[in-house]
């Protein structure tokens, strides 16, 4: 499934558009920003609608989280992303823009 980035996550879970993605950074997320490693201003982690149940799901970057290649429009992260939310259980890879199942 293609990951496709948009400006709004919330508004695209609501709308169904499953691997829609966003970016996120210390400066979004008040309740980290105090404690957190890295630059503000910089890409922390992402935000993406689930390839299989639709629901929210995030990935934070290093040190402590998955890798990131810097890829904006097409974003590879390592290793796999396990989504345990709920019974949804999707495992799969973000790889070239594209979330691919395990």
């Amino acid at each position: 499934m293609k990951a496709i980035l948009v400006d709004d996550i919330m508004a695209a879970m609501d709308a169904g558009q499953r691997g829609a993605f966003k970016f996120w950074t210390r400066g979004d997320r008040p309740d980290i920003a105090e404690s957190a490693e890295g630059s503000a201003g910089a890409e922390d982690g992402l935000n993406f609608v689930c390839p299989g149940c639709g629901a929210m799901g995030g990935v934070n970057f290093s040190p402590r989280g998955w890798t990131w290649d810097g890829n904006r429009e097409a974003p590879t992260c390592t290793p796999s992303i396990l989504h345990d939310v709920g019974t949804c259980g999707w495992h799969g890879y973000l790889t070239a823009g594209e979330f691919r199942a395990c």
